[in-house]
């Protein structure tokens, strides 16, 4: 690979010689990302599929050699959103006039050697989302902050947010407002207040029930798939649902979740440690009840960011073991909010499901699907 990346750069650089542009011809040598993890990008930490320095900063070559771009060192901040405003800029093009953009012109600070005019780059990976300045760099985890000093400190080795605790509240605030200007859905982070609507389960309601016997230890899992959907989703979509559990139910320990795959033992769950945090900031994988106890409706919004974009095909109910008794949990007016406010229905009354058969098992028996009326539930919800 690389020695196809020299023979075709050559390619380009002879044919540009060929046809006499080398002198104002602006060449730009860069990558999107970091080496795999099977490369090398010391002294940063991380590569590709991460967002520490190894996976999103990299050595970028601009050639301009009129404009005196030529054998010298610029280090200002500076990424490939900027590219087009700094390339029109330079061509001497206008700007199409369109929405507000992201990147910044960086043609008169590399042209003088001057302050970069960017301030932050932003990114969301799985779990986490994270912020650079030319200062300093942060991680945002569910549970945790990471804050780098950048300047001294490029192989994110020291983590100095205790010690720093005003940068963290002020860069976490920016982090919030680069979100919310790209609507990202974030399902590492509490759902925004404006989405925490009342629950309104009416009609049919889905019952799903499990009993779980005293074997079953709390490393065992039951997978109940209880809809399909041939939608997919982008990373500003959310979803949210209904959920309540009847009175007589186990109060907590299983969970809703999308998942992949073809049989129990197969399904990889999307929702785990540091993903599927709803808009109280609880964790799905913890299997919380809902806040007011057996018998009351709780609604939960959750980011879908960290899985987007993508199918989003089937959607269950997870059981956990360890705790012996019978659940017996209610979803209603499971859906999808996009960014424009428009909703899919991916369950809200019988004739949306396709049930799949679950086997009673050793560990898990007595289980139950079906739709009911929720008059039958002995449910209430909060107006």
């Amino acid at each position: 690979m690389v020695q196809a990346m020299d023979r075709n750069v050559a390619a380009i650089l002879g044919e540009l010689d060929k046809l006499g542009l080398r002198e104002n011809t602006i060449v730009v040598f860069t990558s999107d990302n970091g080496a795999t993890m099977n490369g090398s990008n010391l002294p940063l930490k991380g590569g590709k599929h991460t967002i520490y320095e190894g996976g999103v900063r990299l050595p970028t070559v601009i050639r301009w050699p009129k404009a005196g771009l030529v054998g010298r060192e610029w280090n200002g901040l500076c990424g490939s959103l900027d590219m087009f405003p700094t390339l029109m800029v330079m061509a001497g093009c206008r700007m199409p006039e369109t929405r507000g953009l992201d990147g910044k012109n960086i043609w008169p600070a590399l042209r003088d050697s001057g302050e970069s005019p960017v301030e932050s780059y932003y990114w969301v990976w799985h779990g986490e989302d994270a912020i650079r300045t030319a200062e300093w760099k942060m991680h945002r985890f569910s549970d945790r902050f990471e804050l780098y000093d950048i300047r001294k400190d490029e192989g994110e080795t020291t983590n100095v947010a205790e010690a720093h605790d005003d940068v963290v509240k002020s860069l976490e605030v920016k982090m919030d407002a680069w979100a919310d200007s790209l609507g990202a859905a974030l399902t590492h982070r509490p759902a925004p207040a404006k989405l925490d609507t009342k629950p309104k389960p009416e009609g049919e309601v889905l019952e799903i029930t499990v009993t779980v016997t005293d074997q079953a230890t709390p490393r065992d899992r039951l997978i109940v798939p209880f809809a399909e959907w041939d939608g997919s989703q982008q990373a500003t979509d959310w979803v949210e649902f209904d959920i309540a559990f009847a009175r007589n139910s186990l109060p907590r320990g299983c969970f809703y979740s999308p998942v992949q795959g073809n049989a129990s033992k197969l399904y990889k769950v999307f929702f785990k440690r540091g993903d599927g945090v709803d808009q109280f900031g609880r964790e799905q994988v913890s299997g919380p009840g809902p806040k007011d106890g057996p018998g009351v409706w709780e609604h939960r919004v959750i980011g879908l960011c960290s899985f987007a974009p993508g199918p989003l095909n089937r959607h269950a109910l997870v059981f956990r073991g360890g705790k012996a008794g019978t659940y017996k949990v209610y979803i209603n007016n499971l859906r999808i909010r996009h960014a424009d406010g428009s909703l899919s229905s991916i369950w809200a009354h019988a004739k949306d499901t396709r049930y799949r058969r679950i086997e009673d098992s050793g560990l898990f028996t007595g289980v139950q699907v079906r739709a009911v009326p929720i008059a039958e539930t002995g449910t209430k919800y909060k107006e």
